[in-house]
């Protein structure tokens, strides 16, 4: 041919340009009439493309002969091409697309098709190849179970392709998507382990010697390689979109880093690491489709999602117009003739054993996850059409002479082994390309999966009318121009008024419909997932203007994914929105970090960004919910959907606004600083956005020149790196300058002041964690800094009872200090009602505090030993009469600490009118004893009365002795009074 004189840079070069351009032409044919799918009409034109070389390549010369030489090169498609260069950028922009959580709440249905159906499919396949005479075609046993393992995986590329084209139900979609990108790692794993036996039967080993070693290791290969390909998708895709995430709207650089994910990932996977580059591949998809998606810059969202269409269309040309190329290249007739019944039972074998697979294990599955219908089943044994990687793989097969052992030596297969294998396979994926493929359109509508669901009419409905408004604007206008003709602008509004006319019977029927008798659960359905819908635009919308942070956005997009869940489950609109806490783990880590050196301050860190998120996200949740509500209220105007469904959203929707409203003025309220400084942050780069759209409307316009359009955009792009680099403030958490704003340590000195700091470590709770429960150990206090708890008890024990709130505390109030300092367990469970910032001062260092300085004992003291005895005298019946002043009153005249030994007298009313209060250990009285938390001596009030208490074991007391007690009564006369008459009446 002319071409053997061409560079084989030259030639694909050429092969390219000339399948994208026929490729190109192809798209624009009417297919949907022929009912042709188009990556079966490529395979179509390939084959045809790979006739008319095999009838006139030898003798054509000229134009025609470069071109049929062109396609000449393309039939010598290597394997490693196919994988390295068509198939990973398929993957990666199908798992992309992909929905990540549908796919994960699937994924027992999917693992299940993608490990043991597609082992089972190669046993079936290889046991009825060899039954039906594989034996006299060359194969052996381990070959023909080597070919029932590359001819069981379906093929990614040909699924997800023929998918998009057919429109499938979501979660079809997704489950068989989900069950084609990954079972190709279970086929491969089962490739090479069998590929392995042949080459040893064929070097005389015996497959026989070394099979269950071979099992045994391809058993632990397969985790390694699974496992091994998640981890590389991992590790260089999050890191990757990290990176983009500090990228301002630079199309070039973050689309290149996307494509370095895609190619890199399988590369570094399959040839360097030796594990699953399909896997690898889709994690990393996976990751640019959720983490990814609020990395990329808001202005490149749009721009990335063309580039990988464009990618997928150029990649599926090239791939299906290959295949077909190469099937017709490879394989002669007359071996077709000679393979056709080995051909027609390994079809029939293939088909059963995928049937096997999915009617075999979906039933299965029902009883334990969630139910995948008969419907769904049948579509994804029909779909499990084979394509490249089963080509790819037979093609490694019939590469396989020559091949350098690790041992020493080479090896080459026997061609009747090769030529088999490589013309079953070319031949099934023919066959499902042909009939499955072909087939698949009528079979969907056959089972009524193409039927749109109410809110899919919905949809089309509300579009269709909003079309036509906006037509109706534009004849408006053309009107006024005088741009028409008169009898023109009369035929279009006729158009418009039958158009109209269609419609408001269309929105009709779909209202009575919904509004009828038992249809009350699915209106809602459909009006609580309009809503959702549309919050999720919204959410979107103000990310891309700069009106919400990544983060934000991700906590709500992960709320609106949730609250979708919810709904598709049948389950109402929950009456709080209430997701956004810390998991309980994530806080316990965090908590066990923050107190030390160096970790502390990167748990810090972290929880400034929770808290940052919290009160970023409260903002956006109202702003989004009065989007909501207006979109509700116009929907509800049009008389679309039932006013009793649209009501029951809009109270819900109108709910979670309030308690947002709530939530943003508590949280700026109680981080001022940081609320300012993230508003005046957004605020600024909201404007900045603007000014980028201003700018591309005058490029648009026409009325930039290229160097003030130039300087413009890098101006721009300065400022918005600028403001997208400014660092939120008010969330540090600096000891001494939080320790000023609580009353008990403003009047310490600077001295004091900084050995208090020294001893006091930071803690950080999110909204509705627990700080610490009722009946923990008490070896610490607490000093709100920022935020805001609520002390409760009960709800304790094996039978709790209701949880009574006894007070809410505020920045500047402490607690726990009744446990830290008088001893005995946590008599209340305390939990935040918001973020809140808090410092605990240990037992220990506050011992230590208190030798130092005296003065930061009375002060401690005066402030805590009140509110201890103030609770028992509430619990006290005796002084039950006294009203909460004088109780106050009474509680602040308790000042004498002492530790008791057991039997030592506590209180002797002999001795003077004296109340003890029991810190530890408990007192006794003749047959009478009391717990910690009591109040002893009301008798001795009554002069000289009562018998002596003792400490029943070691214990601890306050004590209000008989002087503090006669200053007391000079200094309150009407309270002492109140207490020996509530001592009298006993």
């Amino acid at each position: 041919m002319p071409l053997a004189t061409t560079s084989p840079e030259f030639a694909a070069v050429g092969l390219t340009i000339l399948v994208l351009l026929l490729g190109s032409l192809l798209a624009l044919a009417p297919l949907r009439k022929l009912r042709l799918p188009f990556t079966v009409a490529l395979m179509l034109l390939g084959c045809g493309a790979g006739a008319l070389v095999n009838a006139f390549g030898a003798h054509a010369h000229g134009p025609l002969g470069e071109v049929l030489g062109l396609f000449a090169s393309g039939a010598g498609l290597t394997p490693e091409v196919i994988l390295f260069v068509f198939l990973p950028p398929l993957v990666y922009e199908s798992a992309y697309n992909l929905d990540a959580r549908a796919l994960f709440q699937n994924m027992p249905a999917i693992m299940t098709l993608a490990v043991p159906a597609l082992i089972l499919s190669t046993a079936v396949t290889g046991a009825v190849v060899m039954l039906a005479g594989g034996a006299a075609h060359g194969l052996t046993w381990p070959a023909a179970l080597l070919f029932g393992a590359l001819i069981s995986a379906t093929d990614p590329v040909a699924v997800v392709a023929l998918f998009k084209e057919l429109g499938a139900p979501k979660r079809l979609g997704v489950l068989v998507e989900g069950e084609s990108l990954l079972n190709d790692g279970t086929a491969i794993v089962l490739f090479h382990i069998l590929l392995a036996l042949v080459v040893a039967g064929v070097g005389g080993g015996g497959p026989e010697l070394s099979l269950g070693a071979e099992v045994w290791g391809g058993v632990v290969r397969f985790c390694v390689v699974a496992l091994g390909g998640v981890l590389v998708g991992l590790l260089l895709a999050w890191p990757a979109f990290a990176l983009i995430g500090w990228v301002v709207s630079n199309e070039p650089v973050e689309i290149s880093l996307s494509v370095v994910v895609a190619y890199a990932s399988f590369a570094i996977a399959e040839h360097f690491l030796h594990v699953s580059g399909v896997l690898a591949a889709v994690t990393a998809g996976l990751i640019a489709g959720s983490y990814g998606r609020t990395k990329v810059s808001p202005s490149v969202q749009e721009f990335m999602h063309a580039f990988w269409e464009y990618m997928a269309f150029a990649m599926n040309t090239m791939i299906f117009f290959s295949v077909g190329l190469i099937i017709v290249r490879k394989v002669s007739l007359i071996e077709i003739e000679r393979l056709l019944p080995l051909f027609a039972a390994t079809v029939l074998a293939v088909i059963v054993a995928r049937a096997l697979g999915v009617f075999g294990s979906v039933p299965f599955l029902n009883r334990l996850f969630t139910t995948i219908s008969l419907r769904y089943q049948t579509v994804m044994w029909w779909g499990g059409l084979r394509g490249a990687v089963s080509l790819a793989l037979a093609l490694t097969v019939f590469a396989y002479v020559d091949v350098p052992q690790p041992g020493g030596g080479v090896v080459s297969l026997p061609s009747d082994l090769r030529d088999t294998i490589l013309l079953l396979t070319a031949g099934v994926v023919l066959f499902t390309l042909l009939v499955n493929a072909i087939t698949m359109s009528p079979l969907i509508q056959r089972l009524g999966l193409d039927a749109p669901t109410p809110l899919d009419r919905f949809a089309e409905a509300f579009a269709e009318r909003e079309r036509l408004r906006g037509v109706a604007r534009t004849l408006d206008r053309l009107e006024q121009e005088g741009g028409l003709v008169p009898r023109v602008l009369e035929a279009q509004r006729e158009r418009l008024a039958a158009r109209n006319q269609a419609c408001e019977e269309g929105l009709e029927r779909l209202q009575v419909e919904l509004s009828g008798e038992g249809r009350d659960s699915e209106a809602a359905q459909v009006s609580a997932r309009v809503a959702l819908g549309v919050e999720r635009g919204d959410i979107l919308h103000r990310f891309a203007s700069g009106q919400l942070g990544e983060a934000a956005t991700r906590a709500l997009l992960a709320e609106v994914d949730h609250l979708q869940d919810l709904t598709k489950q049948g389950q109402p609109l929950p009456q709080a929105r209430d997701r956004q806490r810390a998991s309980g783990l994530e806080a316990r880590l965090l908590g066990h970090l923050e107190p030390w050196p160096l970790l502390g301050a990167l748990a810090r860190r972290v929880w400034a960004r929770r808290l940052a998120v919290a009160v970023e996200a409260a903002r956006g949740l109202y702003l989004v919910t009065r989007t909501v509500e207006r979109t509700l209220a116009e929907i509800e105007e049009e008389g679309i959907l039932p006013r009793l469904a649209l009501a029951e959203v809009q109270l819900t929707y109108s709910r979670w606004r309030f308690q947002a409203e709530a939530r943003l003025s508590r949280l700026s309220a109680e981080f001022p600083d940081y609320a300012q400084s993230s508003q005046t942050r957004l605020t600024e780069l909201q404007l900045v956005r603007e000014e980028i759209h201003a700018l591309e409307h005058l490029v648009e316009a026409g009325l930039l020149t290229d160097k003030a359009r130039a300087r413009g955009r890098e101006e721009l792009r300065e400022r918005e790196e600028q403001v997208r680099d400014l660092s939120a403030v008010g969330l540090e958490l600096d000891p001494q300058s939080l320790l000023r704003q609580v009353p008990a340590f403003r009047t310490l000195d600077a001295a004091h002041l900084e050995s208090v700091a020294a001893r006091l470590v930071s803690r950080t709770f999110l909204e509705g964690e627990v700080v610490v429960a009722e009946g923990s150990p008490g070896d610490s206090m607490f000093l709100i800094a920022r935020g805001c708890v609520e002390v409760v008890t009960g709800g304790q024990g094996e039978t709790p009872s209701p949880e009574v709130s006894l007070s809410t505390l505020s920045a500047g109030a402490a607690f726990g200090e009744l446990a830290l300092l008088l001893g005995g367990p946590r008599r209340a469970t305390v939990r935040a009602l918001s973020p809140v910032n808090l410092l605990e001062l240990p037992q220990s260092a506050l011992h230590e505090l208190f030798s130092e300085s005296e003065e930061f004992a009375e002060v401690v003291r005066a402030s805590i030993y009140p509110r201890a005895v103030g609770r028992g005298l509430v619990d006290c019946q005796a002084l039950a009469p006294l009203d909460a002043s004088q109780r106050q009153a009474l509680a602040e005249a308790f000042a004498a600490e002492e530790e008791l030994a057991a039997g030592e007298v506590a209180l002797d009313p002999r001795e003077g009118a004296r109340l003890c209060y029991v810190c530890t250990g408990s007192l006794r009285s003749g047959e009478r004893s009391v717990a910690p938390g009591e109040i002893v001596g009301v008798e001795s009030l009554l002069d000289d009365q009562g018998e002596p208490w003792v400490a029943a074991e070691p214990s601890r007391v306050l004590h209000l002795t008989p002087a503090e007690w006669r200053r007391f009564r000079e200094e309150h006369p009407a309270t002492a009074d109140a207490c020996r008459r509530a001592a009298a009446s006993r």
